[in-house]
């Protein structure tokens, strides 16, 4: 599918992993299947909401702040990166929510 492997994404929480080929979902500790429709309703989102966002977001200003990354792995060896520290896109809060909706099966 558009040739994704996979999405991961860190922060301090934990790592989500969407796996494209095994059609699973993690998130600490708890993995689940999901179905191809799932899996494409997420990347179509996905897409949407983190179109704009620059590779790299941070802020000198703030010491000991929050880290985050997100990889998009593709299936030919690119890895398409984003990372934050201190400092995320202002849409961000969608991009948790439509985590939050493919771990509980809300997509």
């Amino acid at each position: 599918m558009l040739g994704i492997k996979s999405i991961t994404y860190e922060n301090k929480n934990g790592i989500f992993q969407l796996n494209i080929n095994e059609k699973t979902v993690s998130y600490m500790g708890v993995k689940r299947e999901i179905n191809q429709t799932d899996i494409f309703n997420y990347l179509e989102r996905l897409f949407r909401i983190i179109d704009v966002w620059q590779e790299e977001y941070s802020s000198s200003n703030v010491i000991g702040g929050d880290s985050w990354q997100l990889l998009i792995d593709y299936t030919d060896g690119r890895i398409k990166k984003h990372t934050g520290y201190s400092n995320s896109p202002s849409n961000f809060e969608a991009f948790d929510r439509l985590n939050q909706d493919i771990i509980e099966g809300a997509i």
